[in-house]
C-alpha cells in the first residue's frame, strides 16, 4: 500500500481508538499527515485536497484492480466525461468520402442526441468489530476490506438489469432484452456475437470468473482471469452471475467518476437489511460494539442503444 493510503487507514484507526471523538484522535495522531487527514475527513469532495486526496485516489486505485468497471476500461476505454457536461451521443454515422476540389462536402443523415450524466452518490457501510477497527496489527485486514467493498458494490451495480432511478443510474443490462443461454459454450458465444450490434474491433465480452475456466477449454488465451476469446477482449468479476454472459462496446458507455470518500463512525444505528433485502431491525454500532466505515463512491454510467448484448439461463 503507498504512504499515504496506509496515513489515511492510520488515521481511521486513531478514530476508532478515540472511540469517534475527533478532537481526541487528533491530539493523539502519530504524525503531521495524519493530523491533517483527521481534520479533513468527513469533508465534502471539492474541499479534500493535499494528502488525504492523494490518499482517497490511492485507496481508490487499488479498490480499482478488483473492479469490473475498471477490468474493462484497461482492455477497452470507457467515453469518460465530467458529471454535467453535455456530450453528444450518436446512433447513426457520419459521411466521409473524397470529393473534387470546389465542390461541395456531402453530409450523411446525422442522429445525435445531446446527454450528461448528474452527480451520482454509491454509498456503502463496512461494519468491523471495534478491536480491529482500531488495532494496528490490523491494518492490512482493514483495508482489504474496504477496497474489496468498494469494487464489489460498484461492479454489482455496473452489470445488472435494475432500472434507473431518481439516485442510480440503470445497470447496463436495463432495457436490453437478453437471448436464452445453453449448456454449450461455444454455441452461446456465437449466439452472444449474434445478437451484438456494435464494434466488435472495441467490444469486451463479460463473464462469472468460472464461466472463463470452461471458456479456456475451447478458446486460447483465456481463463478465470479473462484474455482474449477469437481476438475480442474477455473480463471476468465475480459479480456477474455464472448464468449470465454479455458483450458490451465500452467505448459508446458514458462514465463520470469523482473518486472516493471514507468516513468513520461507532455511534450510528444501521438500518440492516435481511436475506431478502427487506429491512430489518436497526443495529447500534455501540450496543453490539461494533465500528463502521461509510464509502461513498461518485459515480455514474450511461451505455448508448445497441452498446451491449446479454444472454440469461447460461447453465454450462
Amino acid at each position: 500500500m503507498h504512504n499515504n493510503a496506509r496515513h489515511l487507514i492510520q488515521a481511521l484507526q486513531e478514530l476508532a481508538r478515540a472511540d469517534g471523538n475527533r478532537a481526541n484522535a487528533e491530539g493523539a495522531a502519530t504524525s503531521g499527515t495524519v493530523l491533517t487527514m483527521l481534520k479533513q475527513l468527513g469533508t465534502s469532495t471539492g474541499n479534500i485536497t493535499g494528502d488525504l486526496g492523494l490518499a482517497y485516489r490511492e485507496i481508490l486505485q487499488l479498490a480499482q484492480r478488483r473492479s469490473l468497471i475498471s477490468k474493462i476500461d484497461a482492455a477497452s476505454p470507457f467515453r469518460k466525461l465530467p458529471f454535467e457536461l453535455p456530450a453528444l451521443e450518436q446512433s447513426a454515422g457520419s459521411s466521409i468520402g473524397f470529393i473534387a476540389e470546389g465542390q461541395a462536402i456531402p453530409v450523411g443523415e446525422l442522429d445525435f442526441t445531446a446527454r450528461k450524466l448528474p452527480r451520482r452518490k454509491l454509498s456503502g457501510i463496512v461494519p468491523v468489530t471495534r478491536e480491529m477497527a482500531s488495532a494496528m496489527s490490523a491494518e492490512s485486514a482493514l483495508s482489504r476490506d474496504l477496497i474489496r467493498a468498494v469494487a464489489d458494490g460498484e461492479s454489482a451495480a455496473f452489470f445488472s438489469d435494475d432500472a434507473a432511478s431518481a439516485s442510480a443510474p440503470a445497470g447496463i443490462l436495463s432495457g436490453v432484452a437478453p437471448g436464452t443461454g445453453s449448456n454449450n459454450p461455444g454455441n452461446d458465444i456465437a449466439a452472444l456475437i449474434e445478437a451484438f450490434t456494435g464494434d466488435l474491433d472495441s467490444a469486451v465480452i463479460l463473464t462469472s470468473p468460472r464461466n472463463g475456466v470452461k471458456l479456456a477449454a475451447i478458446y486460447d488465451g483465456t481463463g478465470a482471469r479473462g484474455g482474449e476469446l477469437a481476438g475480442i477482449g474477455h473480463v471476468t468479476h465475480a459479480e456477474i452471475p455464472d448464468g449470465e454472459i454479455a458483450i458490451i462496446e465500452p467505448g459508446r458507455v458514458m462514465l463520470a467518476d469523482d473518486g472516493l470518500e471514507i468516513d468513520y463512525s461507532n455511534q450510528a444505528t444501521i438500518a440492516a437489511l435481511d436475506s431478502n433485502g427487506d429491512p430489518d431491525a436497526p443495529v447500534s454500532l455501540w450496543q453490539h460494539n461494533l465500528s463502521a466505515y461509510r464509502l461513498t463512491r461518485w459515480l455514474n454510467w450511461r451505455p448508448a442503444a445497441g452498446s451491449v448484448a446479454w444472454l440469461n439461463s447460461v447453465n454450462w
